[in-house]
């Protein structure tokens, strides 16, 4: 047993001394109004294990709070870049690239704010039974504008923000 945790402290310690920085960033994606933009897509990139180059990559998409978060960790411990780029863009806009730094030789966390110029609208579908009673946690999937998957709350509805006039759409 005191083999194992000897083994196990490291272990952890091994991976703490082999990053040379670790970043933990969180993102935020609002619009003018302040309100959540959900689904919007972010890419980080960063160095990851390749000298003088930002050669590692991350993406994902902000949740119904507008957030994303991601640990990025960095294992060179020469030729280091501390320095990293988060884009953020959805389907109405191309969004923006901001530079960020690391906390060189250590782990930190960062955050960074994107900001759409214009309020969305609110699309709000609402799904009932054939007794028209409110379904809860039915999925109501909007194919465009954009590609977007919501559950039913307990009333019943599933809600969207986009542009206040949106081409065309299908649910």
């Amino acid at each position: 047993m005191k083999y194992s945790s000897l083994l196990l402290a490291l272990l952890l310690l091994g991976s703490i001394v082999g990053a040379f920085w670790v970043q933990n960033l969180a993102v935020s994606v609002k619009d003018a109004a302040g309100l959540p933009i959900p689904d919007a897509q972010v890419q980080v990139q960063y160095q990851k294990l390749a000298k003088g180059e930002l050669d590692g990559y991350a993406s994902g998409f902000t949740d119904e709070k507008g957030a994303f978060s991601i640990k990025l960790t960095n294992q060179m411990q020469s030729d280091e870049i501390t320095n990293y780029t988060v884009s953020v863009n959805t389907f109405f806009w191309e969004g923006e690239t901001k530079p960020m730094s690391a906390v060189s030789g250590r782990e930190a966390s960062n955050s960074v704010v994107f900001t759409y110029p214009l309020p969305l609208a609110s699309y709000i579908v609402k799904v009932v039974d054939v007794k028209n009673k409110p379904v809860h946690g039915a999925t109501v999937t909007l194919s465009s504008p954009i590609f977007a998957t919501r559950l039913t709350d307990a009333g019943g509805s599933a809600l969207f923000r986009m542009p206040s006039k949106p081409r065309w759409g299908r649910i």
